[in-house]
């Protein structure tokens, strides 16, 4: 921050230092919370927040794998916002150069991708400064198995009043996605597993 003397050595002459002064630092204090939120595991996306979790033990440049999104839960095969939520992973793995398989060829997919949503209320006294206490957390869960091994996890988390949970998986899977797989670890939060826990595909 300027130092105090400062302020009061330009307000002293022609006026215009300190105006110039004046908004340089309405315009830092303006940006700080958009600095910070950036900072720590936090991205944003389309003007919201969105903070992010993974662990990977995945290459900074993974070569093309063939997938296939599959539903943990005969319930996630007829739930729109699955369905919207594996159409944009979907897409967006293909961007990174994943080809996409049919479900009758998920033999032939090294990866196998589920996806989990989730929408809660967030108690009132978690609500974040200046909201009301109707506000919900929704989040996205992003597993890849290869050949029964989890190989990468990742989380998008959202806080807000928007209660369209399928409207909201595209600005959490674009988040997850600004990186892919991103950096290794944890990039803020706690961690989701170990990168050398080794699961059964479901």
């Amino acid at each position: 921050m300027i130092p105090i003397g400062d302020v009061i050595m330009a307000s002293g002459s022609t006026g215009a230092p300190f105006r110039t002064r004046a908004v340089f630092w309405v315009a830092v204090l303006l940006l700080a919370p958009v600095l910070a939120a950036c900072e720590g595991g936090m991205d944003m996306i389309g003007g919201s927040t969105v903070r992010v979790e993974r662990i990977h033990t995945l290459p900074a440049n993974p070569p093309p794998t063939p997938f296939v999104i599959n539903a943990l839960t005969r319930g996630q095969t007829a739930d729109p916002v699955f369905q919207a939520a594996a159409d944009i992973v979907g897409a967006l793995l293909e961007r990174e150069g994943h080809p996409r398989l049919d479900a009758d060829k998920a033999y032939a997919a090294p990866w196998k991708v589920t996806l989990e949503t989730a929408m809660t209320p967030r108690p009132a006294g978690q609500a974040t400064a200046g909201a009301s206490a109707e506000q919900v957390d929704k989040r996205l869960t992003l597993t890849i198995r290869d050949n029964g091994r989890t190989v990468y996890q990742g989380r998008a988390a959202l806080v807000d009043r928007n209660r369209d949970l399928a409207g909201s998986v595209g600005t959490l899977a674009r988040a997850l996605f600004q990186e892919f797989p991103g950096p290794q670890g944890v990039k803020g939060g706690t961690a989701l597993l170990s990168p050398s826990s080794d699961r059964t595909a479901p």
